[in-house]
């Protein structure tokens, strides 16, 4: 109990005394002669009724006064085995309680579990009081003792904590009647063994050998404290085109960051922000140069030990994450889109109510970013280097959005005006990209179906096309003719989806769509358009006739607005177009004549075939399978000037082919030969097939899984890596090469997702 007798007069000498339940004497305070203030600070040993009086110190003393009197908890123990957890850490610590000379030692208790710099401060001690301070080991042996600051003076114990343990604090009088409530503070600072700056960052990697004596493919473990106004930095210098650095921060017990970022460019910082004391997590590839590695608090305040676990590994030729974005769970990469020379691609990072974000990439774990999170999104398309996409917002629904380069490193988004009002979804699709405009179809009516055409020009308002036909779809753009094909119904008539263009699509003045449903003769007109597909200056697709409306087979407009039929069977009743139909191809052979390769039904079933675009005349390749078995030729992808396709030839499964326009010849690849049998054969279906920096990759089936494949000038097809290790397969998709400006597939980066077995989908690049 602390009791303070104060506001006598200058003349005047009283005294206080505290007496216990029965009457008996406590504590007599008196002596601080005329005027003087006293004080009385006592342990109360038992529950009950005390009484204080206050009388003159001596006849003839009388004055008014104020008495105040107040419990205070003892929050110490009186010995070593009695003393109260104080808690001692890198977070500065206090506690307050006093001592006199019926309580006179306080104890605390402290675990060291890291070594460092203890420092250990009293003060708030009465003006009159003098108290000491001691320090003991584990053993129970004084380390430091402080005193002989006077009455009122504060003392300060500064001691290296060289071994962990239990350590002990005692607080007492500097001798017999000093007594005084006081404030004890205690912080002990951890040994800092990395750098705080830039400038004195603690490097982990050796410039100039190989791989990296300091931080190598074996993860290495730092361990060190953030607080207090300390971060931590690791500098890393990469000579190697691409190192694949793995990152975790653990054992956290408060929230602490990871931040990333090259020399110089500190603004387009990485930052990892899970938040509270969960692991934090950096997987992918950085390229060569200086980069640094900060630890740093996650919110005001936070001070915590960690254990970072570290490795690299350089990869110049192997396919590696660009970003692990989603380290505790699957992200689901997808829709990859080359947006001038940058990846952008969709993809989820576990963040709750908006899940599904819009990502860029370069291609390395420092520019891999998040520019914006979404309820879904859908649909990309590139215009110079803006993307526009279709997403999904609580406020407004699906709606048309774009990103664009201005406004830093994450650049800047904005919803293009509310085309469905309120929440209503007016669900933009099939965007599709015509020098500065953009073609896509919505509803404004929030409704699924409905969907009219729309353009969107530079500036920037969406505009409905009139006139465009029933529901348009299958945008398609020939850049060479700059004219925009779709298919969609007529009002008014039946027998399926006609072709519709319009001219001038790219320009500030389009034309009106026209209905094409009188191209060629009124009896080859096309009629139940399907599968438009642009390559160079023409269009392909399906369709039937006004007179044979059933069948379907390959047409094409050439740049001048020809019409062409290319009918296979000679049967103008019996389509020859298989159900499933995978495309076209051109392929150009040594004298500049140009084919285009497709497959069809005959007699002999459906087979390879190719059609002379300049003289008409159609020739049916070498058959595949030796009767009238389908097959199921896909995957046409035109390298080194031959044509590459998937097919089953019966015997050895789907493999990969391949014919030169030379000859009629037609090759097999087999990748994944044997099988369980003659009639269970091996099956590598080669799908994915893209050009990319002179190569052909393509995902394939072997005895490691699905897994991808590379060929080179050579014409040997070569697994590049297995990615999901054993034969497990990591299905790589949506290979796609950024940055091929040739558009031919001699130069650029590829990329495409694939599943390790342990990161879940996400980007990669090789």
């Amino acid at each position: 109990m602390q009791i303070d007798l104060t506001g006598l007069n200058p003349t005047a000498d009283l005294d206080v005394i505290l007496y216990d339940a029965n009457q008996g004497l406590l504590v007599f305070q008196g002596g601080a002669a005329a005027g003087g203030n006293e004080q009385i600070l006592v342990n109360i040993p038992q529950t009950g009724i005390y009484y204080i009086a206050v009388v003159p110190a001596s006849p003839g003393n009388s004055s008014a006064y104020t008495l105040s009197a107040a419990l205070i908890a003892d929050q110490a123990g009186q010995n070593f085995d009695t003393a109260a957890n104080l808690n001692v850490g890198f977070t500065p610590v206090q506690v307050s309680d006093f001592v006199s000379d019926n309580d006179p030692s306080d104890f605390y208790r402290f675990t060291a579990t890291t070594l460092g710099s203890l420092q250990i401060d009293l003060t708030g001690l009465a003006a009159t009081a003098n108290l000491d301070v001691v320090l003991y080991d584990p053993a129970r042996t004084v380390v430091s003792s402080q005193g002989g600051a006077g009455s009122g003076g504060n003392e300060q114990i500064l001691a290296d904590i060289s071994q962990l343990g239990d350590y002990y604090i005692e607080v007492k009088p500097a001798s017999p009647g000093n007594r005084s409530t006081y404030t004890l503070g205690a912080v002990l600072v951890p040994v800092d063994n990395v750098g705080d700056s830039t400038i004195d960052a603690t490097l982990l990697t050796t410039p100039g050998t190989s791989p990296f004596p300091v931080l190598s493919a074996t993860p290495n473990f730092y361990s060190d404290f953030v607080g207090g106004g300390d971060i931590d930095v690791f500098k890393l210098v990469f000579d190697q085109p691409r190192n694949f650095l793995s990152v975790n921060l653990a054992g956290l017990t408060a929230n602490l960051d990871v931040r990333l970022y090259v020399e110089g460019n500190a603004s387009a910082s990485l930052l990892s922000n899970s938040g509270g004391t969960t692991e934090e997590s950096f997987i992918g590839n950085l390229g060569a140069g200086t980069y640094y590695l900060e630890i740093i608090p996650g919110e005001s305040g936070a001070s915590s030990t960690y254990d970072l676990r570290l490795s690299v590994s350089p990869n110049s030729n192997v396919p590696t994450i660009t970003r692990d974005v989603n380290p505790n769970g699957d992200a689901n990469a997808r829709a990859l889109t080359d947006v001038n020379g940058t990846l952008f691609f969709i993809g989820q990072d576990g963040t709750p109510n908006t899940p599904v974000g819009l990502w860029k990439s370069q291609g390395t774990l420092d520019t891999t970013v998040k520019v914006g999170s979404f309820t879904n999104i859908d649909a990309l398309a590139a215009i110079g280097s803006s993307v526009y996409f279709s997403a999904g917002s609580a406020a407004s629904g699906t709606e048309l959005w774009k990103w664009d380069s201005s406004g830093g490193s994450l650049g800047t988004l904005s919803q293009i005006s509310e085309i469905a009002a309120g929440t209503l979804n007016s669900s933009p699709g099939e965007l599709t990209a015509a020098q500065t405009n953009l073609y896509f179809t919505a509803t404004a009516n929030g409704e699924a179906t409905g969907k009219v055409l729309y353009r969107l020009d530079s500036s920037g308002v969406p505009v409905a096309i009139a006139a465009a036909g029933d529901v348009p779809e299958e945008l398609t753009y020939v850049e060479d003719t700059d004219t925009l094909y779709y298919r969609a119904g007529v009002s008014g008539e039946g027998g399926g989806n006609r072709l519709w263009k319009i001219t001038g699509a790219g320009g500030g003045t389009p034309s009106a769509p026209i209905n094409l449903s009188t191209i060629g003769s009124a009896a080859n007109s096309p009629r139940v358009v399907t599968s438009l597909q642009a390559i160079g200056s023409d269009l392909f697709f399906l369709a039937s006739t006004a007179s044979s409306p059933l069948n379907i087979e390959l047409r094409r407009i050439d740049s001048a607005g020809t019409f062409f039929n290319y009918e296979v069977n000679g049967d103008p009743v019996e389509p020859s177009i298989p159900g499933r139909f995978s495309g076209v191809a051109v392929v150009k052979d040594n004298a500049n004549v140009s084919y285009a390769y497709f497959q069809a039904s005959n007699a002999n079933g459906e087979e390879l075939f190719r059609a002379n675009l300049a003289t008409g005349a159609i020739q049916e390749l070498p058959q595949i399978t030796p009767d009238a078995i389908s097959p199921d030729i896909s995957n046409f992808k035109v390298y080194n000037n031959k044509l590459y396709f998937s097919a089953n030839d019966g015997t050895n499964g789907t493999e990969l082919w391949v014919t030169d326009p030379n000859s009629l010849v037609v090759s097999q690849i087999d990748i994944f030969s044997g099988g369980a049998s003659t009639l269970n054969p091996n099956s590598s279906s080669p799908t994915n097939l893209t050009t990319v920096a002179g190569k052909l990759y393509f995902s394939a089936t072997g005895p490691n899984g699905e897994e991808l494949y590379s060929i080179d000038s050579t014409g040997l097809p070569t697994q590049v890596v297995d990615i999901n290790p054993g034969a497990g397969s990591s299905e790589p998709a949506d290979l796609i090469a950024i940055g091929d400006l040739s558009g031919t597939g001699a130069s650029g980066t590829l990329y495409f997702t694939a599943d390790n077995g342990v990161n879940g989908r996400e980007v990669w690049t090789v």
